[in-house]
């Protein structure tokens, strides 16, 4: 097995619709929605690298691609398509412990690069890379709501009956005022901690186009005509994943980011769905909606061969290490006391 970087070209059109038909997709993270968002925003920005398995079933064929950003030297992300290229008819999504193979090649293939100063491809399934990253919590979600209200401490359970009457599902023709209430509420949080939150940018941009597609559903709270909640999830065939989510502090004797996550579980169940996934994090505020799914991650975090690459590799360590400062910054604070027994708080914006 070889990997094969093309020349970190652009990502173009054509690749999404031949990545479309050939790879299965696997979450919404590499679907047609996430990259079309993507490649829309940032242009230039977006780097294919492919892997290619020499003879056997794939016929010298890409098995894998991965969707990555460079700029300035510095080759970002793992949003990694791919199939098992020893499946019978080679239509199998790749296998937590193929991604981190494949990702290993890929990130070593890149290192060796003249033209790349650092790469830092992160959230690889398992304890492979070369430092840990955050792991991921789910919760494995029975047949009824009932059930799994049963399951979370009492104080949870009562904020969600109490408040998911509050909760409406937004229309897909009021995405966009949801999402400018999301950012509101979600940034007014970040700036009083002196942070910028997870929307800026560019990053605004490509989230304003995300929202029209099929893979979100947003939820908002209503309090006297007000938006006092707006919870950001995402959709794909394995999954219903929160993303983001904004909350009127003075709102927070109503637990609306409880009574948000309760509906947005709840059609989970009700539409079929076996996992809800809180995505990358840990956090203590998780730990109350009892999950019982934990997976860890890995990051390949390489110093380039380019002169640069002596730079480039202490600022990646220190940006990481910053990184993880500041999501033990905000943990929940200004909301309701957690219960004594539960050992988690009010649901914050998961930034």
């Amino acid at each position: 097995m070889t990997a094969e970087t093309v020349s970190l070209r652009p990502v173009t059109e054509a690749d999404l619709a031949t990545w479309e038909s050939r790879f299965p997709v696997g979450t919404v993270f590499n679907s047609r929605d996430w990259f079309g968002a993507w490649l829309a925003t940032y242009a230039r920005r977006p780097v294919v690298a492919e892997l290619r398995v020499n003879g056997g079933a794939c016929d010298d064929e890409p098995v894998g691609a991965w969707m990555l950003e460079s700029a300035g030297g510095i080759v970002r992300g793992a949003a990694a398509l791919g199939c098992d290229a020893q499946a019978p008819r080679w239509r199998e999504p790749l296998s937590a412990g193929q991604q981190a193979e494949f990702t290993a090649q890929i990130a070593n293939a890149l290192a060796h690069r003249p033209d790349v100063h650092l790469v830092d491809l992160r959230e690889v399934p398992g304890s492979g890379g070369t430092v840990p990253d955050s792991p991921t919590v789910a919760l494995a979600l029975p047949a009824t709501f009932e059930a799994y209200l049963g399951q979370i401490p009492s104080h949870v359970r009562r904020d969600v009956r109490r408040g998911i009457g509050a909760v409406e599902a937004v229309p897909p023709d009021e995405r966009g005022p949801a999402f400018a209430d999301l950012v509101r509420l979600h940034g007014a949080r970040w700036r009083r901690r002196g942070l910028p939150g997870a929307f800026f940018g560019r990053r605004l941009v490509f989230h304003r186009r995300l929202i029209e597609t099929p893979s979100v559903r947003m939820y908002r709270c209503v309090q006297a005509g007000r938006t006092v909640g707006v919870l950001y999830t995402l959709r794909d065939g394995e999954a219903v994943r929160y993303y983001q989510a904004g909350i009127d502090a003075s709102a927070a004797k109503i637990s609306p980011g409880t009574a948000m996550i309760g509906a947005a579980i709840r059609d989970a169940i009700a539409d079929g769905y076996a996992i809800f996934d809180f995505l990358r994090g840990d956090e203590r505020y998780k730990q109350q909606w009892r999950p019982q799914l934990r997976a860890q991650n890995g990051r390949f975090l390489l110093q380039g061969r380019s002169a640069m690459g002596r730079i480039a590799m202490p600022i990646g360590r220190t940006l990481m290490a910053l990184e993880q400062s500041l999501r033990a910054r905000m943990e929940p604070t200004g909301h309701r006391a957690p219960h004594p027994a539960s050992g988690g708080g009010e649901c914050p914006s998961n930034g």
